[in-house]
């Protein structure tokens, strides 16, 4: 039996990440998460790299790559690129620029639809994290709206790159709710992942990328890089420009933190207010019991901003540098 049929390579369970480079949609229903990673393992890094460079050996049809409709294939890259410290070596590091350098000129190959993603420059990054700055720089240059890119600098540099995340945080903005989707991801990610300390930053990671399958859960556990962070946000006047589903992040991580024990997340996870009043920053509701319900909801959000800023009055300033 051909070996990529018998140890499935696919992307792991959960929802369409907007904002994200490349949506986590598949299926963890024969394999979990860890056992595919195993499992990738055991095929060995030499093959993983055929498989980013288009070349995979299989004589499955349905994994070869396809000029278009290419998301199956896309997938299976992206998971690789996800776990590179545990399926890549060090030594793979051009070939993994060539991949990037190759689906960035796709309409010369008659490809229509590559994988153009920050995760290329990221695994490198992770691989060879001694040219970490430049390509994570590089890839803000192109990506600077992706999520997984703007976790994948704090994770490297912590609180040097406070004032680009902040200013990310509050520019990051859209009419649909994405937006806030993407800031709410990030803000769970910060609050389960420790960022490297200077004595870190060239040293190769063992890890993989950061958990998110219980996208709800904020540990109680956190770091002074984490508090400063969340301080800066917080103190920042565009606090108030939020809307539902950001501050209710903040204020799950805030009282898990015992920064604000007096917002009871769960009190606010009953509110059960609906999508007019959760996105009443962006929307405007027409329907009366809407525009109550909107009205209350920013009533609500108005005083979270105030305890918030409360919470984080007594810590320290954050310092806002690159």
């Amino acid at each position: 039996m051909d070996a990529w049929l018998s140890r499935p390579i696919q992307g792991r369970r959960g929802a369409t990440r907007t904002g994200s480079s490349e949506s986590d949609f598949g299926c963890d229903a024969l394999a979990t998460e860890s056992e595919l990673v195993d499992a990738a393992r055991e095929i060995g890094a030499d093959r993983m790299l055929l498989l980013l460079q288009r070349k995979i050996p299989s004589d499955d049809p349905d994994l070869q790559p396809s000029p278009g409709n290419n998301w199956r294939y896309r997938q299976m890259c992206t998971f690789v690129l996800k776990h590179a410290p545990q399926l890549l070596r060090e030594d793979q590091v051009p070939a993994l620029l060539l991949c990037d350098q190759w689906e960035r000129e796709s309409p010369q190959h008659g490809v229509t639809d590559p994988l153009l993603s920050p995760w290329w420059l990221i695994a490198a990054s992770e691989l060879e994290p001694v040219q970490s700055k430049p390509r994570l720089d590089a890839a803000f240059d192109r990506f600077g709206t992706d999520t997984d890119l703007a976790v994948a600098l704090w994770r490297f540099f912590g609180t040097n790159e406070t004032s680009r995340l902040v200013n990310w945080f509050y520019c990051h903005t859209s009419r649909d709710g994405s937006a806030d989707h993407a800031r709410t991801e990030f803000l769970c990610a910060v609050s389960k992942a420790r960022a490297r300390s200077p004595e870190e930053v060239n040293l190769a990671s063992a890890k993989g990328p950061v958990d998110m399958s219980d996208f709800c859960s904020v540990p109680e556990t956190r770091t002074a890089d984490q508090e400063h962070l969340l301080t800066a946000i917080v103190r920042d006047s565009r606090l108030s420009d939020l809307t539902y589903d950001s501050l209710e992040m903040l204020v799950q991580i805030a009282h898990a933190w015992s920064h604000a024990p007096g917002l009871d997340c769960k009190a606010i996870l009953r509110k059960n207010l609906d999508g007019d009043a959760r996105y009443s920053g962006s929307t405007q509701p027409t329907d009366p019991r809407a525009v109550t319900a909107a009205a209350e909801a920013r009533q609500l959000m108005n005083e979270w901003c105030v305890e918030l800023r409360s919470a984080v009055a007594s810590r320290p300033a954050p310092r806002l540098e690159r």
